[in-house]
């Protein structure tokens, strides 16, 4: 996962607008290969199942490394057809998969600094977040 700082611009944010609330996702692209991706998504455990705090997955997905059939079952999954974007089938594996599965991480975060603090570190800022 790319976490210093010459790629801040480059993440896509995919979700919510208010992402602290009700979570997120942030993409970007591999600057050497346009098949792979860095995935960085936050989940505000309270909205999503009434526990405090915060979790962050990362994972790193290349699409050449799954075969036409996985990805198929992936555009299966997420209602995708041959017009679906590269990101949404990225975001599509980390959803059917989870980032343990996609040798990703997964850590919980007490506050909502701390997971912005977390965010940041990945080059990831929220706009309009104090």
């Amino acid at each position: 996962m790319t976490t210093n700082n010459e790629h801040v611009n480059t993440w896509i944010h995919y979700g919510d607008v208010n992402p602290i609330a009700w979570g997120g996702e942030w993409l970007e692209q591999d600057q050497d290969t346009k098949t792979a991706y860095n995935l960085v998504r936050l989940t505000n455990l309270d909205s999503a199942c009434g526990e405090p705090g915060f979790l962050i997955d990362t994972v790193y997905i290349d699409l050449e490394d799954w075969s036409e059939e996985d990805i198929n079952d992936i555009l299966e999954f997420i209602g995708g057809d041959e017009d679906t974007s590269p990101e949404q089938i990225v975001i599509g594996f980390m959803e059917y998969y989870g980032s343990y599965h996609l040798g990703g991480t997964s850590e919980e975060y007490a506050t909502e600094e701390a997971a912005i603090e977390e965010l940041a570190s990945h080059g990831i800022t929220i706009e309009g977040e104090e």
